[in-house]
């Protein structure tokens, strides 16, 4: 006999049936060994099997009182934190960062847009499962022509999203709950609306006109030169004003800031250090690597690998001049100085697109200044093409070129690209949560994803993304970001929980999957998707995970489609071998080459569990699924 689910969890049920009738006469006891004639194998299937039975008991365990707690934002004591708190300077170290879209996440007030008082109604939802540091997709007064990442006044609130005596309440009751809080910071580019640029295209004269970067048009006539915008078309905008060109190197709306004035740079540190006074715990800091340009204006080159009719066209030129040009490391040290004049520590993590080299340089010489460029490389080796191989390749080439004394970061999906379970297949959350939850340093989780989100599809005639609306049909159903920012799967009522069934819709349509793929059902299943992400952030607070060393299990014998590496705490003597099985088919692992003594099963993508003994050197993942092992570390080996 042998484990041959057509799910892995629908498996673990099968076997906890077998290893009823199979167990031994000792209570409490299941021989894992050969003897009696048993393999190792269908032993280790019923092992993990009772891993199922223990889950469901748990579950029965699960307060009907924390399930409420996601539908009203009272109860300080219910739903406590189920982790352990970093220590204050060091909470950013390993803190599980959960971005929220805030129009996406919940809407209060039922106007179909979310905002800040639904994000305290969920706060009991976040403290339940964990979370320990939230960051907020841009929250300051905007017209929304890029949905907050066009600034119209840095220090004040949308109004949609509520007040400023609603953020100061937010963020109380967040600390109240051991959550840090990071604001998106858009330093690039203001909105055109903003009393900045009002000023600056008045006139030529204006005290502010340098604030922006104003060039007269090309001899000629037309743009300065070939720049191209993220949105499409030039990056260059005619204004007939004052006869000159501005940069945007997003939308028209958004012109760009010039940073080789330093009263912009003043200007825009002191929009730190207002929210840091009011209690702010860091910033996730936006587009970092286009806020300055080679001020020699020179035209990019061709790229010569571009294809015209699959690629995106801001993709046919090299952005040698745009983007990660060297001074703007002098900006950022000076961001990190405004966030060192804070205790507890306040994190600075950065959005970077650059090549591996070129990222690792923003920790700084001194370690100086990103806390945490953002890592992209989860991300990007799971889009379409994903093999077991590459995502191995890309965490190898990561660890390996970090500095010393720079934190890991992991993120696996954003506002900006495709949920993985939509860019990979769904089967695969499961195993790719657990890889993303016990790597080595902080990660990031984008709303959704602890229950296994999909995109849902937009008509393109229904886009309400600018980025999409400048592309073509075909270009804009490849890059479009609506299908990741949908709102919140909160119950499988009408619109999901996320608001009212008032009669007004909500700002972008709620997915078809609500059956079981909604907060309120996985809360109350032991073997769902959310337990297991739960039950995850629970084991990263065993110091293996915490401070361990990362290590790959090579020749454990699990084949192509798995992945086995071990985290390791010398002086607590602590290893827990992380299996993760991507394939179809169950495997078999030995991990005796890192340790003689036998393990015990701590964790499981079948959701919440006990431990579980092993009394053998192997053991057997079923597919798709992720095992987590807990044995001694041993110097002998």
């Amino acid at each position: 006999a042998h484990c041959t689910p057509t799910h892995p969890h629908t498996h673990l049920k099968r076997s906890w049936e077998r290893a009823k009738r199979k167990r031994g006469k000792k209570k409490g006891v299941i021989t894992m060994g050969s003897e009696q004639g048993s393999t190792k194998e269908k032993n280790t299937c019923l092992a993990i099997g009772v891993l199922f039975l223990l889950a469901a008991l748990a579950g029965l365990a699960v307060s009907m009182s924390i399930a409420l707690s996601t539908s009203d934002g009272g109860g300080s004591e219910e739903g406590k934190p189920a982790m352990i708190r970093s220590n204050a300077e060091d909470w950013w170290k390993t803190a599980v960062v959960y971005q929220i879209y805030p129009r996406s996440f919940k809407d209060s007030d039922g106007d179909g847009t979310g905002d800040l008082r639904g994000i305290i109604e969920k706060l009991p939802y976040l403290q339940h499962i964990g979370i320990n540091a939230v960051w907020l997709s841009p929250i300051f007064d905007s017209p929304m022509a890029d949905f907050g990442y066009d600034v119209k006044n840095y220090k004040k609130i949308w109004e949609v999203f509520g007040s400023m005596s609603d953020f100061e309440e937010m963020i109380s009751e967040m600390h109240k709950r051991g959550i840090r809080l990071f604001l998106d910071f858009v330093p690039n580019h203001t909105s055109e609306e903003t009393s900045w640029f009002a000023e600056s295209r008045s006139s030529l004269t204006n005290a502010k006109r340098d604030w922006y970067r104003w060039m007269p048009p090309a001899e000629g006539g037309g743009p300065p030169n070939n720049w191209l915008s993220f949105f499409g078309g030039s990056a260059w905008q005619y204004d007939n004003q004052t006869g000159e060109y501005y940069l945007h190197q997003f939308l028209k709306e958004q012109p760009d800031l010039n940073y080789h004035n330093d009263e912009v740079k003043e200007a825009m540190l002191g929009v730190l250090d207002f929210w840091y006074a009011k209690g702010v715990d860091g910033f996730r800091v936006d587009a970092l690597h286009t806020v300055y340009e080679n001020p020699t204006l020179a035209d990019e080159p061709s790229n010569p690998t571009f294809n015209q009719s699959t690629d995106n066209p801001f993709d046919s030129l090299l952005h040698i001049y745009t983007q990660n040009f060297p001074p703007l490391h002098s900006l950022v040290k000076a961001m990190r100085e405004v966030s060192n004049k804070y205790t507890p520590t306040r994190a600075l993590i950065c959005e970077v697109y650059a090549v591996l080299p070129q990222l690792l340089k923003y920790y700084g010489g001194n370690l100086d200044e990103c806390h945490l460029p953002f890592n992209f490389k989860l991300l990007e080796a799971t889009m379409s093409t994903f093999t077991v191989s590459s995502v191995k390749a890309s965490i190898s080439e990561y660890l390996s070129s970090i500095p010393d004394g720079g934190v890991p970061n992991w993120v696996l999906g954003n506002h900006d690209n495709h949920r993985v379970g939509s860019r990979i297949g769904a089967e695969y959350v499961r195993v790719m949560n657990m890889l993303l939850l016990s790597l080595p340093g902080s990660a990031t989780t984008y709303y959704g994803e602890e229950i296994g989100m999909l995109d849902v599809p937009i008509p393109y005639e229904q886009t309400k993304d600018p980025f999409a609306q400048h592309m073509t049909p075909d270009i804009a159903e490849k890059v479009g970001r609506d299908p990741e920012r949908t709102p919140m799967q909160w119950t499988d009522d009408v619109y999901a929980g996320f608001k009212p069934d008032n009669g007004i819709e909500s700002w972008l349509p709620v997915g078809d999957n609500l059956n079981t793929t909604n907060v309120e059902t996985q809360l109350l299943s032991p073997t769902s998707v959310l337990s297991a992400y739960k039950a995850m952030i629970e084991l990263r607070q065993r110091p293996c995970f915490q401070s361990g060393h990362f290590t790959w299990l090579d020749g454990s014998g699990g084949g192509e489609e798995v992945m086995v590496f071990t985290r390791w705490v010398k002086a607590e003597g602590e290893m827990c071998i992380v299996v993760l099985n991507f394939g179809k088919e169950q495997v078999s692992v030995d991990y005796s080459s890192v340790t003689p003594f036998p393990a015990r099963i701590i964790g499981s993508t079948a959701g919440e569990t006990e431990a579980v003994e092993l009394d053998s050197l192997q053991v057997v993942a079923p597919p798709l699924s992720g095992l987590v092992l807990l044995t001694h570390y041993s110097t002998e080996l």
